[in-house]
């Protein structure tokens, strides 16, 4: 609610409730007069007495009827656990392509089949559960609802557990023609402290090295190429000093990701500053 107008010496405030289906609702309005250090609850009568509850005559009610729409829309598509962490896990799926969609419910449960209980709404395919507990394994549902309130059924259930997932990330570099053929392409990075002779790459033809290394999941790394020492680092086309390279890991299918890059100019082979 927001501020509208002084009435007979108080404020007056206004603001929009909307049911989440159809039948009779009763409101009542949580006040802070503290700027929500503490709340109360007030009705038409003013403060209701603690501990609140509904008073029939001094309530507003709202009845929502049912529309004339009653089809739903289609169940979400393509669910799937995008992120985990021991604090959070983030769900994907499919846009429902409506044009009336009014959002989509998320539903949890902690064994499968549920039963589920409704954790939060969200009117994009993503959904962000950061009430969860290190360790513990969850299932989810999607719903997708319409603004008539009519419900689809039920997405597929997808399971995951509140933990760190271990990704192994195979890192790919092109290097210039001339770069040196007895000398080896290092990777260096904030994973490692920034040792530029510390991570050796793997020689996979004349111009390509590559490496697989563990990452957590979501974990952003920084890292740029060598061949041993930083003066012999990579440059950009132009020569210039290139910022560090940024990745952050992702999931990806069996918990895999791929990092393809090309390395430009050597400090050293190209006499760069």
């Amino acid at each position: 609610m927001t501020f509208d107008s002084d009435v007979d010496g108080a404020d007056r405030l206004v603001g929009t409730v909307r049911p989440d289906a159809a039948g009779s609702w009763n409101v009542l309005l949580r006040v802070s007069p503290d700027g929500g250090a503490t709340w109360v609850y007030a009705d038409r009568a003013g403060i209701v007495p603690d501990p609140w509850g509904y008073r029939a005559d001094s309530a507003v009610t709202i009845a929502a009827t049912p529309a004339v729409d009653q089809d739903p829309p289609a169940a979400p598509a393509g669910p799937e656990v995008a992120t985990v962490s021991p604090a959070s896990l983030t769900l994907a799926w499919d846009p429902v392509e409506v044009a009336d969609l009014y959002r989509y419910e998320v539903l949890r449960g902690t064994t499968a089949g549920g039963p589920y209980e409704r954790i939060g709404t969200s009117t994009e395919p993503t959904f962000t559960d950061d009430g969860v507990d290190q360790g513990s394994s969850y299932v989810y549902v999607i719903v997708a609802v319409d603004t008539s309130f009519n419900r689809s059924a039920e997405s597929a259930e997808i399971a995951a557990a509140a933990e760190a997932r271990e990704v192994a990330v195979t890192f790919t570099v092109t290097v210039p023609p001339n770069t040196p053929a007895d000398d080896t392409v290092y990777i260096a990075g904030d994973f490692q402290d920034w040792n530029p002779g510390g991570t050796p790459m793997e020689r996979v033809d004349a111009a390509t090295w590559s490496i697989t290394l563990p990452f957590t999941e979501g974990a952003p790394a920084q890292y740029k190429y060598t061949r041993g020492t930083w003066e012999a680092v990579e440059k950009d086309a132009a020569c210039g000093e290139l910022a560090n390279r940024t990745v952050t890991v992702a999931f990806g299918e069996g918990g895999t990701a791929d990092v393809a890059d090309t390395v430009e100019k050597w400090r050293d082979v190209d006499s760069c500053p």
